[in-house]
């Protein structure tokens, strides 16, 4: 919306399609930095405390969920 309403201060149509192309492009930019900057402050070396994901679990610990998961929703 900003970049249609800057768009229609200029006379000529062709300048303000091209004005208003290089602005939402050039709006990206900053979206980029800030990504950029995010990854660089994540932390690298950290341990994975807790459950870390599914190695966690032994098959066994996985198919005793899924089974009990399963007897709640089954109809009597």
């Amino acid at each position: 919306m900003v970049s249609g309403g800057l768009m229609s201060y200029f006379s000529h149509p062709k300048e303000g399609l091209s004005f208003g192309i290089g602005l939402a492009l050039w709006m990206t930019v900053p979206a980029a930095i800030l990504l950029l900057l995010t990854y660089m402050r994540e932390p690298k070396n950290v341990s994975p405390t807790g459950l870390s994901g599914a190695d966690d679990l032994s098959f066994s610990e996985i198919s005793y969920e899924l089974s009990r998961r399963r007897m709640s929703t089954a109809p009597l």
